[in-house]
């Protein structure tokens, strides 16, 4: 959104199969025409691994299963007057193909120009968004610490004085989970991916480098430019 009265959240889907990262073309500004990561918007009261996984399908057909956060970055562009125009905060989260999905088969839709399924090293000749390339860089590196998310949530006290019908408590990593952690998941800082989320890096641990990461400009347009 151009002239926000607060900061976004965008959430970008890294998916990561054989050595290879799927990546699409943006339609929307900021960014329009650059490739990056598929990914968009968080929705009012929608975790950031079903964003991850909504978004995902959305842009490219592809059915990706969510095994933790693994960046955060965000973009503040102002325009010639120095207000600003756009003010992002982008949550990326590292993805695996669901079985019976096949990247290759990655179609554009929904913000989507175009779908590409390539080598990490290919894909950092490409046109990126910065936030892709820093991204594309620690993967390329073997550097993606894993962070599992919590999602609390629960329901305000009643009117009434009676205790709310739910608890609050932290579902692990995300609703779809219930109590269990999915495989690959490690939530200290600078664990081995293990095979899971893979190829790309080809098992090398890689030194952990920061994860958030601040991008700051001046610009033209929609989208988070996950």
């Amino acid at each position: 959104m151009k002239y926000p009265s607060e900061p976004e959240v965008g959430v970008g889907a890294l998916l990561l199969s054989g050595g290879r990262v799927l990546l699409v073309r943006r339609s929307n500004q900021p960014g329009r025409g650059k490739w990056s990561v598929p990914g968009g918007h968080l929705e009012l009261g929608e975790g950031i691994y079903e964003a991850a996984v909504r978004e995902l399908m959305e842009e490219t057909g592809i059915r990706g299963r969510p095994l933790g956060v693994v960046g955060v970055s965000e973009l503040i562009e102002r325009d010639g007057e120095g207000r600003v125009l756009y003010h992002y905060v982008l949550v990326d989260v590292l993805m695996e193909p669901e079985a019976g999905s096949r990247p290759e088969g990655a179609r554009a839709g929904s913000d989507a120009m175009d779908v590409a399924f390539v080598d990490l090293e290919s894909a950092l000749r490409m046109d990126l968004t910065d936030s892709a390339r820093g991204l594309l860089e620690r993967a390329s590196s073997g550097a993606l610490p894993l962070l599992a998310v919590s999602t609390w949530s629960g329901r305000a006290a009643r009117s009434d004085g009676r205790p709310p019908p739910s608890v609050y408590g932290p579902l692990q990593p995300g609703r779809g989970w219930g109590r269990s952690r999915p495989p690959h998941i490690r939530a200290e800082r600078g664990a081995h991916l293990g095979e899971g989320a893979a190829g790309a890096m080809e098992g090398r641990r890689g030194r952990s480098l920061p994860a958030h990461r601040r991008w700051a400009g001046r610009a033209a347009g929609g989208d988070p430019p996950i």
